[in-house]
Parts: structure tokens; sequence; C-alpha cells
């Protein structure tokens, strides 16, 4: 099996079958890079990517979020902390089901406060991890 992969290591297509010699063959004069595998299934790019560095096959690490709690009063003051944010992860709120904000972290934290009771989600990405989510609710 040949796996292609882009310079970041994302796994953008595998194919099943070709022997050995279709890389150099075929892969390296498209200037694709490459890595063959004695193996019949795919992999999936969602949980898996290459090392650049080393061409090996490596599972993608989950994002481990902590919470410092999860509800919080709605008065504008009170924050929850949510730690563990790998920098340069995509980060989105959601509050009560709606978009709320996206950015990208430069920071391994958030900082989340309310004027209004609601129900914030976190969505976390990051490339070679797992994505990751959590609940948060702001009380009256």
């Amino acid at each position: 099996m040949y796996v292609i992969y882009n310079e970041t290591g994302v796994i953008t297509a595998t194919i099943v079958g070709p022997d050995e010699t279709y890389g150099p063959n075929v892969l390296d004069k498209n200037h694709q890079k490459w890595i063959f595998l004695k193996s019949t299934s795919s992999l999936d790019p969602r949980t898996t990517y290459i090392d650049v560095a080393t061409r090996q096959v490596v599972q993608a690490a989950p994002i481990q979020l902590a919470v410092d709690k999860a509800s919080f009063k709605a008065d504008g003051n009170d924050a929850v902390k949510i730690t563990g944010i790998p920098l340069h992860a995509s980060v989105a709120v959601f509050c009560n089901g709606a978009i709320q904000t996206q950015q990208t972290m430069v920071d391994d934290h958030l900082e989340i406060t309310a004027a209004a009771p609601a129900e914030y989600r976190i969505d976390v990405s990051c490339l070679h991890y797992l994505p990751a989510s959590v609940t948060i609710e702001a009380t009256a």
C-alpha cells in the first residue's frame, strides 16, 4: 500500500494494490511524498499522519482538555478556564448551539465569561491531534 502525504504529514491518499516499483516509477515523477507499507488496509487520515522526518505512520494524540469548573455565574466576572489546548489549535465557541467565535490559539488556555445564562460548547482541533470538545454552563 502506498500512503501519499503533504509537507505537514497529512495523509492525502492511499493506494492499495501496486507493488513496490510504483512509487519510484510514478509517484516520484509527480513529485509526491509517499511511503510504501506492506499492508492491505487503508489508513484513516483523521487518526493517523506521517512523521515527515522519520517517514513513519503516527497515531494522532488526543487533546487533553481540562476545565476548572463545569458551570459558572453569568455575571460577566466569573470565568471558566480551559487548559491543555495545543498552540495554533483552532477553537470554536458555540453559545446555545450557534457559533459565537472562532480563533487560532497563541496560548495553551482559554477563559470564558458570560453576561447571560447559556450553554457553551468549545470545539478544539489541531494538526496531528484528535479533536476534543467540552461543554460548560453559565447560570443565573
